[in-house]
């Protein structure tokens, strides 16, 4: 389904904009806004790679979770594989 773009007659516009300047909350964005706006374009290749570098983290954040994990597997074989250890008899130099 297409939509038809309907765009308003020169007095409809000048109504509508009339309007919004009479509502507090949502001002019209007039031209000053757009000039202000125009230096922040950049934002989103900024955004890109902090979040690039966040993805990064939580990638090495899981790596170190699956190396965590294996290390507790590894651990655990060698505490069922391994006789239990005793101290040494006598003196000791701790």
């Amino acid at each position: 389904m297409t939509q038809k773009l309907i765009i308003p007659a020169d007095d409809e516009d000048a109504a509508i904009t009339a309007a919004a300047h009479q509502d507090p909350d949502n001002p019209p964005l007039d031209d000053a806004f757009w000039q202000r706006a125009r230096p922040h374009a950049a934002f989103n290749a900024e955004r890109s790679t902090v979040s690039d570098a966040v993805t990064a983290l939580r990638q090495r954040a899981t790596h170190l979770d699956n190396e965590a994990a294996t290390l507790r597997q590894i651990a655990d074989s060698l505490e069922t594989t391994l006789p239990p250890t005793t101290p040494p008899k006598g003196d000791t130099p701790w």
